[in-house]
Formats: structure tokens, C-alpha cells, sequence
């Protein structure tokens, strides 16, 4: 079984995921209002005070959103990398990546690097395909391809996995 060839994917534009975020915190906060607002009890002081703080912390997360740095993605034939390309950051990585959403012309990638299971080594990476039209095939191809792994067994020669 061949490998995925190597790609590098340079995102720049995070248009879906912005209005996904943006759509998604403003229901949160409707719904929110709306349950408040139809209870027949009178709304308790603390009640308007948790909405204000919801839709706060809401604003800030599209906010944050809104000012994400390009990365570049990059796929080795074995694992991947990922660098923030304005930030000059070291390049994150090795580490794994799967799709968690699939949308046809969009994807939801969960970079997840080797070796580390903290909170802090897992990046959201959404690519749409407007921004790396050129390489949606490779990069398509190298996220959906299977990972062939050796592993070495007690035995004469060692055993293949294939996930």
C-alpha cells in the first residue's frame, strides 16, 4: 500500500469557521435569553448577570476567532506539522491528524501531536477550500489515506498495522 504524497497547505482564511462560531454563539445566547425570559417566575438578579456573562464570554470567543494567524499544515508521508506562518513559531509536530467534520469543500481538522496528551496539544484546524484549491486533492488524499505502521515483534520479522 502507497503512501499519501507529501503535502503543505498554507490557510489563510477561516470565513466558515468564523460564521459557524458566530452562528452557534448567537443561538447559544438566544436560546439562553429565551428560557430565561419564558420561566413564569420573575428573573432573579444573578439570572441577568449569567446571560451578560454568557454572551460576554461568547463576543470574546468569536472575537478571538476573528484574529487567527494563518498556519501551514504539512504532511511528510508519515506525520504531520504544523506552523503559525506570521508568528515565526517553531513548526508543532510530529503528530496526528484527524477529520472531525467533512462538509465537501470544508473540513474540521484535530491535530493532535505524539507523545503528548495535554489539552495544549491539540489544535483546531478548519481549511476551506477556496483557500488551498490547488492542494485540496493531496491534502484530502493524506487525511483520508490509511497510516501504515511497523511494529516490531518477538518473533522472526516484525508485524504490519494498518489504521
Amino acid at each position: 500500500m502507497k503512501a499519501a504524497p507529501a503535502v503543505q497547505v498554507d490557510v489563510r482564511h477561516f470565513g466558515v469557521w468564523n460564521g459557524l462560531l458566530t452562528v452557534t454563539s448567537l443561538a447559544a445566547m438566544w436560546t439562553s435569553g429565551a428560557w430565561f425570559a419564558s420561566r413564569n417566575d420573575e428573573l432573579p438578579a444573578w439570572g441577568g448577570w449569567l446571560i451578560g456573562l454568557a454572551l460576554l464570554t461568547a463576543l470574546l470567543g468569536v472575537s478571538m476567532s476573528l484574529r487567527r494567524h494563518p498556519i501551514r499544515l504539512r504532511w511528510d508521508t508519515q506525520r504531520w506539522y504544523l506552523t503559525e506562518v506570521n508568528r515565526r513559531s517553531e513548526e508543532i509536530g510530529p503528530a496526528q491528524v484527524r477529520v472531525m467534520i467533512d462538509a465537501g469543500g470544508w473540513l474540521l481538522l484535530k491535530f493532535v501531536q505524539d507523545a503528548r496528551s495535554t489539552p495544549r496539544s491539540v489544535h483546531w484546524v478548519p481549511v476551506q477550500r477556496e483557500d488551498v484549491e490547488a492542494q485540496w486533492h493531496g491534502l484530502r488524499c493524506a487525511v483520508f489515506a490509511p497510516r501504515i505502521q511497523m511494529h516490531s515483534s518477538v518473533g522472526r520479522g516484525g508485524s504490519i498495522r494498518i489504521e
